[in-house]
């Protein structure tokens, strides 16, 4: 008696190709960038949008001095962008670095930006405790540019400093130049005339003031003004 084996080679390569789909299934699989699926429902997930009622998710570095977190773009995107509709869209905290660094490798990239389409600060500095000396925006330039610039394209002022206390509105000063240089169309420098009849009782040596007749007063210290012609 002769057995027929077309049944048995027919099912046994049914069965190979059943193996070897299974296989490349797999294969694909792992090749696959497929998002990370969370064990809690408000830790962060890669690769996905995330969104949590419970509270912001934290990124903490507790063993090394690095960041906790780093943002790179490889073309011209950011490297870290944040969006908020009411709140902060970006909060960094540090307890004894830097909050937030920005860092643009190429030379005409902006480090830090801050954009605002609608009426708004862009960039906002605020300190806090009473007791600190520090600046709230500070710039500092190692080379040949100024360390803080502004710039106005319609007719609003290039830089505006208010004092609501008894310090300076503006404060200039330099080790071996001038404390200040104007430049201006219509005239290098204005002083608003005061709303007084004449100068203040008492001054500081170098005042200058301008009372509300036009007239020109020049404070040699204490109560002693001379105006000038």
């Amino acid at each position: 008696m002769t057995l027929d084996a077309t049944g048995v080679r027919s099912r046994r390569a049914l069965l190979a190709g059943a193996v070897g789909g299974l296989a490349a299934f797999a294969a694909g699989a792992i090749g696959r960038a497929v998002p990370a699926s969370a064990a809690d429902p408000n830790d962060l997930v890669l690769g996905v949008y995330n969104d949590t009622l419970a509270g912001p998710t934290h990124l903490r570095n507790s063993g090394s001095n690095g960041s906790a977190f780093i943002g790179v773009a490889t073309s011209t995107g950011d490297g870290v962008a944040g969006q908020a509709v009411s709140g902060s869209g970006i909060n960094g905290v540090s307890h004894s670095g830097n909050g937030v660094r920005g860092e643009a490798i190429d030379g005409g990239a902006t480090s830090i930006m801050g954009l605002k389409e609608s009426p708004g600060i862009a960039v906002f500095g605020d300190v806090l405790s009473e007791d600190s000396g520090y600046a709230a925006v500070y710039g500092r330039h190692r080379g040949h540019g100024p360390a803080v610039y502004g710039e106005n394209m319609l007719d609003g002022n290039g830089a505006s400093g208010v004092a609501h206390g008894t310090g300076s509105g503006i404060y200039a000063q330099s080790d071996q130049g001038r404390g200040g240089l104007f430049v201006g169309k219509k005239a290098q420098i204005r002083l608003q005339p005061s709303t007084g009849a004449s100068h203040p009782t008492s001054g500081a040596k170098g005042d200058l003031f301008v009372d509300k007749s036009g007239r020109l007063w020049f404070c040699k210290g204490a109560t002693t003004w001379k105006q000038i012609a």
